[in-house]
């Protein structure tokens, strides 16, 4: 009997302990419950901006295992993280966070809340020092198996703390919290209400602070440094070839865009990819490059073309090229544009294809699709040693033959704002030409264009300028076919179609790639002015250089040294005597490629100046970040290497560089380190051609010179110099940022048109002081704020300016008192600086801006102001 009343006992004793254990197990999971859903919550706030930590944010909330993880963190254990779809890891320290501001700090939300659910439970159910135990092991086991047994989607980070470590942390933390409920530290209020152990719980959160620093100072951080890796890759390229060694690395990345490797290819392309990583800056260059073509040169070299994804999804201009030998078992050299510096961003769409065609057409409201509506992975200008703003967005490339306008729109995929709009103008012996009969513009389509040349024949009236554009766009095709063996612009044949006698008083041509045609304003067909647009044209099938900054100062480079050797060869001449573009026609001389100091007749101070050197380099929000300005440098370098070994080498020696080597978003280094390289290629190692090549990028400064790159922060798109963040700003209940981009999009197009004297001169007065503009607002956030409200009550004249609705929208007081105002306090802005150039130039703009255009349709206006300015 005593051994059973015994036996008995310490059974009681086991239920009672395991009743104990098993409350503090189900508190436990009570509260990871709690603290699970208010960890997400934080997660949907930190989410809510921009920047790595937000995509981080918005990446942990979408599975399971990221909000587990992200609890975790909040107790204060390190988060290690893997990238696969970007392609690299590293470690975020909880700690780090408190002294950075960052948004992650909601998920401190989360244990906050499973401390406080935990504390009242156990007030309520007593469970004792076992049922402490019991809330440990549940936090354990929640936090440890909780990602194994609840199934998650795939997502794009792959979180790997040590379950241990993160699950310890949060037992140890909720465990604290819940023995000192136990030694009697919360009690009652008057009302009932619980009151809160304040210094007990500022201890436990400073235990977990102190835990956490204990571990960041021992453990180090890991993984995600790839500029690093690729900087050692590179050393060790150098030491191996020595003299022979050449390459190149734009200023603001982080991996080199040009490396001669002269290397075994191996067992294949796809392993030899996977042994140089880091060149790339890709842990996984076989999964992340894509092929997307090949070729071979009239050399006999192969070109093995790919493309860098995320998921399966390509990343915005984002190519690297591996150049294969003749026999095709060496890597002769690469050219990459990867973006190693993306910042994590789900590529899970939130908004459809159709939802990103309606937001583009905001900007231009009757654009048709000139290709299926795509995702893309795109990141804002790169920053070295900074991960990039990224964003998945709809590519919507939209063109509206009624005002000619041809543009890419790039709308965020999960907030369905436009983000980016890339202007599309840039600026077979099969040619079409059409006579416009002076009718349409640049925002205006010319109805029923006559049909003039066709298939190799006059099909219409004698039109002088129609027999021009004829004429000389079949001398560029010639060229580019007896030259370099390329058939048409694209190499395949494609057609050739212009418009002759475009518009009224339009001095100006372009190229749209949108309708694949050309556009050739009264008297500016010449050989030179027809030769550079067509060869926008061949940039756009071959490096696709993107049309601002360095790469779009290059891609005007090329056309300028195009049309003048496609010139050339229609003048039948051996040596150019004349280096000026545009003589002859109604535009003048545009360009010296000689001296582009000097870049019209009589130096007329209407036409912009080029540098000639780097250390003359102008940063400028204006004309897609000074394509036009800058290309004076790369033109300057042509000109000295045809001076030194003649025009037919030079012309093949850039042609090879444009076509072989260069990639959307390569800039000077890359350029003159691929002019040497292809030289090399031509005509041999150590030979005149080479040196030339070297020599002519070293006078203009790129090339063992020096210059701080400069950031420019701002959207060039915009008429107006504006922060990108500000347009968050706008005051509510009037036009959003979108509304406010689509209108300042169409405003700039009708500035750069020509089509206006006063918004070209308002056009030119924004691109000559876009730099003190930025500054002002910058430093003066009152005058900011006056600027955006200025956007805003403009709107509707902005986005009329030159059509229909032109013709019925009118100019209000608002409109007429806030730009007065603005320009009133930039006045103000300058006397007080100091800065008289600042007052003078207001006061000078300002006189016209008078009441008598209150009342006036803003077409009405646009003509008043355009007598004024004259």
């Amino acid at each position: 009997m005593t051994g059973h009343s015994i036996d008995g006992k310490t059974g009681m004793r086991t239920i009672a302990w395991s009743r104990r254990f098993g409350t503090g197990l189900a508190l436990a999971i009570t509260g990871t419950l709690a603290g699970l859903g208010a960890t997400w919550l934080g997660l949907l706030l930190a989410g809510g901006g921009s920047g790595f930590d937000a995509s981080i944010a918005r990446q942990l909330r979408h599975s399971v295992h990221g909000v587990f993880t992200a609890f975790g963190a909040g107790m204060g254990a390190p988060v290690d993280w893997r990238s696969d779809a970007i392609g690299w890891s590293g470690r975020i320290w909880p700690v780090d966070l408190l002294g950075q501001g960052s948004p992650l700090l909601w998920v401190l939300a989360g244990p906050v809340v499973a401390a406080l659910v935990t504390a009242l439970l156990v007030r309520r159910h007593k469970p004792g020092g076992v049922g402490v135990l019991g809330i440990g092991c549940g936090y354990l086991l929640t936090l440890g198996a909780g990602p194994v047994l609840v199934a998650a989607a795939p997502g794009l980070l792959e979180l790997s703390t040590p379950w241990p470590l993160r699950a310890g942390f949060a037992a140890g933390w909720v465990a604290l919290a819940a023995a000192l409920v136990l030694l009697g530290r919360i009690g009652l209020g008057r009302a009932g209400v619980p009151r809160l152990p304040l210094r007990p719980i500022a201890l436990a959160l400073t235990g977990v602070l102190a835990a956490g620093l204990l571990v960041a100072s021992v453990g180090g951080r890991t993984g995600g440094d790839y500029a690093t890796a690729a900087t050692a890759a590179v050393d060790t390229l150098r030491r191996e070839k020595g003299a022979g060694f050449l390459g190149a690395q734009e200023s603001r990345y982080d991996v080199p865009s040009l490396l001669r490797i002269d290397g075994p290819l191996g067992a294949g392309p796809g392993q030899w990819l996977g042994e140089h990583a880091a060149l790339f800056g890709l842990p996984d260059p076989q999964r992340q490059l894509r092929e997307v073509g090949r070729d071979t040169d009239r050399l006999g070299q192969q070109h093995i073309r790919y493309q860098q994804t995320v998921d399966g999804i390509p990343v915005h201009d984002a190519v690297a090229i591996m150049h294969l030998d003749e026999g095709g078992s060496r890597v002769h050299a690469i050219s990459s544009g990867t973006r190693p510096d993306l910042a994590p961003v789900s590529t899970v769409p939130d908004i459809d294809a159709n939802a990103a065609l309606a937001t583009a057409r905001k900007a231009l409201p009757h654009g048709e699709p000139v290709m299926p509506v795509t995702l893309q992975v795109r990141g804002d200008l790169p920053e070295r040693g900074k991960k990039a703003d990224t964003r998945l967005v709809w590519r919507v490339w939209l063109s509206d033959p009624a005002t000619q306008a041809s543009n890419d729109y790039y709308v965020d995929a999960h907030t369905g704002h436009l983000r980016w709009l890339d202007l599309k103008k840039e600026a077979g012996r099969d040619i079409r030409v059409f006579d416009d009969e002076h009718k349409g513009d640049e925002t205006n389509e010319a109805p029923d264009p006559k049909p003039v040349w066709s298939g190799g024949h006059h099909v219409g009236a004698d039109v002088l300028d129609a027999d021009k554009a004829y004429d000389w766009s079949g001398a560029a095709y010639d060229y580019y076919r007896d030259k370099f063996g390329r058939d048409g612009v694209d190499g395949k044949g494609q057609p050739v179609t212009a418009h002759a006698q475009h518009g009224a008083g339009m001095v100006n041509a372009f190229f749209d790639s949108g309708t694949a045609a050309l556009y050739i304003g009264d008297n500016m067909a010449s050989a030179d002015v027809l030769g550079h647009e067509l060869t926008h044209a061949v940039v756009h099938h071959t490096a696709n250089l993107e049309y601002y900054e360095q790469p779009g100062a290059l891609n005007e480079s090329y056309a300028d040294i195009f049309g003048k050797m496609s010139q050339r060869y229609a003048a039948g001449t051996a040596v150019t005597t004349d280096w000026t573009i545009g003589r002859g026609t109604a535009a003048g001389v545009i360009r010296d490629m000689a001296d582009p100091h000097n870049g019209t007749d009589g130096n007329d101070p209407n036409v912009p100046w080029q540098p000639a050197t780097m250390d003359e380099y102008i940063f400028t929000c204006m004309d897609n970040l000074g394509v036009h300005y800058n290309s004076g440098i790369a033109n300057h370098a042509y000109y000295l290497m045809a001076q030194a070994i003649g025009e037919d080498r030079a012309e093949q020696i850039a042609y090879r560089t444009l076509t072989t080597y260069l990639t959307p978003t390569s800039g000077f280094n890359t350029a003159a380190q691929a002019t040497i390289q292809a030289a090399r290629d031509l005509y041999g190692e150590d030979t005149p051609e080479v040196l030339a090549a070297q020599k002519s990028w070293e006078e203009v400064g790129v090339i063992g010179g020096f210059i701080r790159y400069k950031l420019v922060a701002c959207l060039c798109i915009i008429p107006i110099v504006v922060p990108a963040g500000d347009w968050d700003d706008l005051a509510p209940g009037g036009p959003g940022a979108d509304e406010m981009l689509a209108a300042s999009a169409h405003l700039w197009e009708r500035m750069q048109s020509g089509s206006s004297p006063a918004l070209s001169h308002y056009g030119s007065v924004i691109m000559d002081r876009g730099h003190d503009l930025m500054d002002i607002f910058n430093h003066d956030r009152g005058l900011r704020d006056q600027l955006l409200r200025t956007l805003q009550s403009l709107y509707g004249a902005m986005l009329s300016s030159g059509t229909k609705d032109g013709d019925k929208t009118v100019v209000s007081r608002q409109m007429i008192d806030e730009t007065n105002a603005l320009f009133d306090g930039l006045s103000a802005y300058g006397q007080k600086t100091k800065q008289q150039d600042i007052v003078d130039s207001v006061a000078k703009e300002r006189k016209d801006v008078t009441p008598d255009l209150v009342g006036k349709t803003v077409n009405e206006a646009t003509k008043i102001l355009d007598k004024k300015v004259k």
